[in-house]
């Protein structure tokens, strides 16, 4: 798989990939047997993540943020506006960011292993959760095997949990800015 990365941190990333001959390159390594899955991620604009994929290239992945601050942020949710777009174009979901970015406000709301059943109990196609420690792999794997879907009271509950969305949980929601010329 390669990912263009963090698309929506500059504005004028779709741009970047659709125009300069990014994606043109990705589709040849692909012919060539050198890649076999292209796709993108970004962690701040959920529009660009949209605008990306209403262009009209079929995208193999797509990651994005899926956890509970992302799916109560006032104005666009990557997980209410997004996910759906992605399933609807068949394109695989890559869940990151289940626990928050591992910050600490999170342990206010949500365990790590919640975050990662929340965020395997959408309709995603897997999960990217970082981890720093031997004993924090551990305890994902065993959140993995041991996974049991959200039951929708479950759901409800957990979701409520923000309902009063304390200003930028997300730090690294950002607005996109200007780039410098040797970016784009």
């Amino acid at each position: 798989v390669v990912q263009f990365h963090v698309i929506g941190l500059w504005k004028g990333d779709a741009d970047a990939v659709y125009e300069r001959g990014l994606l043109e390159w990705a589709i040849k390594k692909r012919e060539e047997g050198q890649l076999r899955f292209i796709g993108f991620t970004g962690h701040n604009d959920p529009d660009a993540h949209i605008d990306m994929i209403n262009r009209g290239f079929e995208w193999d992945t797509c990651q994005f943020p899926i956890n509970l601050a992302d799916y109560n942020t006032p104005g666009k949710s990557f997980e209410k506006a997004v996910l759906p777009l992605c399933k609807e174009k068949n394109i695989g979901v890559i869940a990151m960011k289940t626990n928050g970015y591992g910050r600490d406000w999170y342990k206010d709301y949500a365990t790590p292993v919640e975050g990662l059943r929340y965020a395997m109990s959408q309709n995603v196609d897997t999960v990217a959760s970082g981890m720093t420690s031997i004993p924090i792999m551990e305890e994902n794997v065993a959140a993995t095997l041991n996974f049991k879907p959200f039951s929708k009271k479950e759901l409800a509950e957990y979701r409520s949990r923000l309902d009063d969305y304390p200003e930028k949980l997300e730090h690294y929601r950002t607005e996109p800015f200007d780039p410098p010329d040797r970016v784009l």
